[in-house]
């Protein structure tokens, strides 16, 4: 049980962590067509 919880946990933390890094780039992308 508490194992499976904090599986879950983990799977929702790297979830959340990739979606704020394609957000970061995208941001960066941006950044850098606004430069040019």
């Amino acid at each position: 049980m508490m194992q499976k919880e904090l599986q879950a946990q983990a799977d929702a933390f790297r979830a959340a962590a990739k979606d704020y890094r394609s957000t970061d780039d995208q941001i960066a992308q941006d950044l850098q067509r606004g430069i040019q």
